[in-house]
């Protein structure tokens, strides 16, 4: 009686889809919270050029900068021969969940950007001239820096988290092959 033998595939491909699925799940989730920060509070009532309010979403990309920065540091990082193709390997995977991962992995940098010059704005308009030249002088670039140093970030975690998950698959499918030959 002939049993047949499921697609070793799916198995084998698990661990880059996953991946692909927690790209999107946290792009998302990243783009309301900062966005969230941003709105809350004005929701609330607090006034539009408090000061506080627009250090939350600041304070924010520079933590998560530093997260994940740090997380490196303690995960290690994929070679660099690994990082160059990953986002290639999670398309020859599966086309649509990369192109859907990449989509959200782009509109991580455009959602903090977003939130930065809704946070900036009211500054920037400020009738007093002291606090409308700080923000100019301090603030800009300041926000510049935080945007730059959480998207490297977010760019980097995702093709690392690619890298790793295709390094997975790779070792699943050379198990799979040694345990056909052994």
């Amino acid at each position: 009686m002939h049993v047949p033998v499921a697609d070793p595939r799916r198995e084998i491909e698990a661990p880059v889809r996953r991946a692909l699925a927690r790209l999107v799940v946290r792009g998302i989730a990243i783009v309301l919270v900062v966005l969230g920060a941003v709105f809350l509070p004005r929701l609330l009532g607090v006034a539009s050029t408090d000061e506080l309010a627009a250090a939350v979403p600041l304070t924010m990309l520079v933590g998560f900068g530093a997260f994940i920065r740090v997380r490196n540091a303690v995960r290690g990082r994929p070679s660099p021969e690994l990082r160059s193709r990953a986002w290639l390997h999670a398309r020859e995977v599966d086309p649509d969940d990369a192109w859907l991962a990449l989509l959200v992995t782009g509109w991580v940098p455009i959602g903090f950007a977003v939130a930065l010059v809704l946070m900036a704005l009211p500054h920037l308009s400020d009738p007093r001239q002291i606090h409308r030249a700080a923000w100019f002088a301090l603030g800009v670039p300041g926000s510049a820096v935080a945007w730059l140093w959480a998207v490297s970030g977010w760019l980097d975690a995702c093709r690392d988290d690619l890298a790793r998950a295709a390094s997975d698959a790779d070792a699943r499918l050379r198990a799979y092959w040694s345990g056909l030959r052994g």
